[in-house]
């Protein structure tokens, strides 16, 4: 036999069952809408079924239904011979015939990865309550340490299987025959690329979740419950909705006085006073933010975590591109890493910079060119439909056709712009890991919500069927008696992976950007960006607990390069509305003895000293609390003392002993 073929799916004994035709599907559709009830019953069943914990798993390493099951009994043996402090468990699903891997690990084995990735956790109040990285040795100095069920959450517990999981590492010699895979680099990425494992996740915890849901997705007017999202979805997730919160928060302001500016009788005094207000509004909001974002992350350990990104190993799957099913392409080319010793792919300096310079910027350009053109277009289509409704008493409908077109251009605009984005992103290898928002949050919610039902639905068709199939098939058909059914690995198989707050973060970026730059045109946005994020919140929360598989958790020490983005808009922020204020009129009518040359130069020295005092006021506003900085200075303090003692300690048992050895 061909090595090849050895990948190849081995026959099935019963004969292959014949696909129904597209006529019998048209047929059988009203007896399948007829049956609606019994397929909610099913579903609910479906349900109970999903909601049983599945015991000792804490990653789920799925294969395709089509997998070779000697593969598989290779890559069980493999991952147990290279990876010993790993539990495994192989389980045959009975609804997709699929084959699966239950990972887990020991106390023991999880107290020696949280060793050597430096895991922060919190010391015991005695020796000073703070974080520090994860030492063995030092066992005893952290809190719940002798504890096997309360010193990991579930989610600290699966990012260390995880690491464990990524640390298979294969070379020529000990691979599956016909396959070639980078060696010293993490073997399961590169079969994730080929397809011959389908998905690695984690599986929820019901009883964490349930409880999770109850006090979060149903609250509308209570606060987050942060510190459980925190410790469920990890810090990276935490920290969005922690930002969410205070921007929603933070829109009372904006919404009071934009309420009160729409009912001003002078338009030019609305305007005037929105303007100011924003600029204000929007720099104090960013400072404080950052206050709050400091308290958040001392008290979840990140803090004063450091910059890691030089210690963090790329992205497992941003690492290779799939040629075939045998076969993929590293990118990058392997060297030792002058930091951490190990093997990793390198991407040339000359390389990223090509691809900066002479594609990224140019693409951007022409995108930008392109954003222009359209715009002109849509000016003159407007010109000429008002043209057009005027001269030919045409209907007055006809007059939003422009409006209607807009917002389909906005939308393919977005559509097309979030791909272009995506490709330039991989193409420069980088490797560190109102209205329409109504329609968003339907997309966001309803639209998964209703897919997730079809597939509840489906699913239990299916699996009713399969068994009528089976039990007609006695000889061939597994033995399911007893079994549960759908279980809950393929229920959460079947879901999609959330992986980023990326886009839940661009879709509030462009509402700020609104509210920044244009609510002096319309006072009352304030009012409808309060509305919509108090549902924005909720729909999200909704949206992730029970849209999305469970991300692995992520620890941040803020928010990233949309902290950046948000300033960097704050001060386009500032030209913007001062351009309004110039445009309005409002400048003329208030100093009617200035020429149009004096109105200019007044807004531009009007920008400057509005530039200076944000800048004042951002640098007047500490980033960290001084009470933080107080705490952090007596953990460190304490942390020394105690080590000292301990060190002290230490020395006086091994003289000691050393004495009585002598004796």
């Amino acid at each position: 036999m061909e090595e090849k073929e050895l990948l190849q799916p081995q026959a099935t004994q019963c004969a292959p069952q014949q696909q129904p035709k597209l006529m019998d599907r048209i047929r059988s559709f009203p007896k399948d809408f007829a049956d609606t009830g019994q397929l909610m019953i099913s579903a609910k069943r479906w349900l109970t079924v999903s909601t049983e914990p599945v015991p000792d798993c804490d990653i789920v390493v799925m294969f395709p239904r089509d997998a070779d099951k000697e593969f598989v009994a290779w890559c069980r043996h493999s991952l147990l011979n290279h990876v010993p402090d790993l539990t495994l468990r192989q389980v045959e699903l009975q609804y997709s015939r699929c084959v699966a891997l239950y990972v887990t690990a020991s106390f023991r084995s999880l107290l020696k990865a949280a060793d050597t990735v430096g895991l922060r956790k919190r010391l015991r109040s005695s020796y000073g309550g703070g974080y520090q990285e994860f030492t063995l040795e030092e066992l005893d100095l952290f809190a719940n340490g002798q504890s096997a069920s309360d010193f990991f959450s579930s989610q600290e517990r699966q990012g260390l299987v995880r690491h464990l999981l990524l640390s298979w590492r294969l070379e020529a010699a000990n691979c599956w025959p016909g396959l070639s895979l980078t060696e010293q680099q993490p073997a399961l990425p590169q079969l994730q690329v080929r397809g011959l494992v389908q998905a690695v996740f984690p599986l929820h915890c019901q009883r964490d979740l349930s409880r999770l849901q109850a006090s979060w997705v149903g609250r509308l007017f209570r606060p987050q419950p942060l510190n459980a999202v925190q410790e469920y979805f990890g810090v990276k997730v935490a920290l969005y909705f922690a930002w969410l919160g205070f921007y929603t928060m933070a829109l009372l302001a904006p919404a009071l006085v934009g309420a009160v500016a729409h009912f001003l009788s002078s338009s030019d005094a609305a305007c005037g006073l929105l303007v100011c207000f924003n600029i204000l509004w929007a720099t104090v909001y960013l400072e404080m933010w950052k206050r709050h974002s400091s308290v958040l992350t001392y008290d979840w350990g990140t803090l004063d975590s450091g910059n890691t990104d030089l210690l963090d190993e790329c992205r497992p799957l941003f690492k290779y591109k799939a040629q075939s099913e045998l076969r993929t392409t590293p990118q990058g080319q392997p060297s030792i890493s002058r930091i951490t010793g190990r093997v990793t792919l390198a991407y040339p300096a000359w390389k990223r910079l090509a691809i900066r310079y002479l594609i990224s910027l140019p693409v951007i350009a022409a995108c930008l060119a392109a954003v222009v053109c359209l715009m002109l277009l849509q000016f003159a289509f407007q010109d000429w439909i008002t043209e057009m409704v005027t001269e030919k008493a045409l209907p007055s409908v006809v007059d939003f056709a422009p409006k209607v077109t807009n917002a389909l251009v906005i939308s393919m605009c977005d559509y097309f712009y979030k791909g272009i984005a995506k490709w330039l992103n991989d193409l420069a290898t980088r490797s560190s890991p109102a209205h329409r928002q109504i329609i968003d949050n339907i997309k966001e919610v309803g639209i998964p919500f209703v897919m997730s039902r079809i597939r509840n639905y489906k699913m239990s068709l299916d699996y009713e069927r399969q068994k009528k199939r089976d039990s007609a098939e006695p000889d061939t058909a597994p033995d399911t008696e007893g079994s549960p059914g759908i279980t809950q690995t393929e229920v959460e198989a079947s879901l999609e992976a959330y992986d980023d707050p990326y886009e839940d973060y661009l879709e509030m970026f462009i509402q700020y950007g609104y509210m920044c730059m244009f609510s002096c045109a319309l006072p009352l946005a304030g009012v409808f960006c309060l509305i919509n994020n108090v549902m924005e919140i909720r729909s999200d929360a909704f949206k992730l607990c029970t849209g999305f598989r469970r991300p692995f958790g992520t620890k941040v020490s803020d928010i990233g390069v949309w902290q950046m983005a948000l300033e960097g808009i704050s001060c386009v922020a500032v030209t913007v509305n001062v351009a309004l204020l110039g445009v309005s009129g409002a400048v003329s009518r208030w100093f009617p003895s200035l020429s149009p040359a004096q109105v200019v130069l007044l807004l531009v020295l009007f920008e400057h000293i509005v530039l200076v005092l944000k800048y004042i006021i951002a640098k007047a506003i500490p980033d960290v609390p001084h009470w933080i900085e107080e705490e952090i200075a007596i953990t460190e303090h304490k942390k020394r003392a105690a080590l000292k003692l301990q060190n002290r300690a230490h020395l006086r048992a091994k003289r000691e002993s050393g004495s009585c050895s002598e004796g």
